[in-house]
């Protein structure tokens, strides 16, 4: 029993250490990004789309910091849709999304555990039923097609972006 809880211990290190060299990576990049359009007086476009807008996967310091959002209002499995339908090569638009967080192109599909037609299904559950609670989680995960165990990590996940989002910018300071 010790052996295994520091062993457990062992691996959530290792993990929040490629978290935490993941997480610099994205804001490095988005750093020379933003150090490039000033440099040429330009605004960057972001491209989180609503999928992983939804559910937090970005960093809102690294690939979130942006000027102008085109994308975030849009599903992945529209922005594909979209993107056949203006001539973008199949190439392009049927290449696996990854946030290249490892350097290894992990697809992201592989880090959530539902493909993004299960997940923006899913999403869209949410979105349309006014009353959607954790009771209808597994209902829900059912008709996106996914397991009820990916219901409740994406749910838990669209919980705490929600969260996030909520939080205050900064601490309200005491009037004297």
């Amino acid at each position: 029993p010790q052996e295994e809880d520091e062993s457990e211990e062992e691996l959530s290190q290792v993990l929040r250490t490629v978290m935490a060299f993941g997480f610099s990576k994205t804001k490095a990049r988005m750093l020379l990004l933003h150090q490039h359009a000033l440099a040429h007086r330009l605004l960057l476009l972001g491209t989180t789309d609503r999928s992983e807008h939804e559910i937090g996967y970005y960093d809102p310091h690294g690939d979130g910091a942006y000027e102008v959002s085109t994308l975030q209002h849009l599903y992945k499995t529209q922005i594909r849709q979209l993107a056949k339908a203006v001539g973008v090569p199949s190439r392009i638009c049927e290449k696996p999304s990854s946030g290249d967080f490892m350097g290894r192109g992990l697809p992201n599909e592989e880090l959530f555990g539902v493909s993004y037609e299960q997940l923006d299904a899913f999403l869209c559950l949410i979105e349309h039923r006014r009353d959607f609670t954790a009771k209808g989680v597994t209902t829900a995960a059912a008709e996106a097609g996914m397991p009820a165990d990916a219901g409740e990590r994406v749910w838990a996940a669209y919980r705490a972006e929600r969260v996030r989002r909520a939080l205050p910018l900064s601490w309200p300071t005491q009037q004297e």
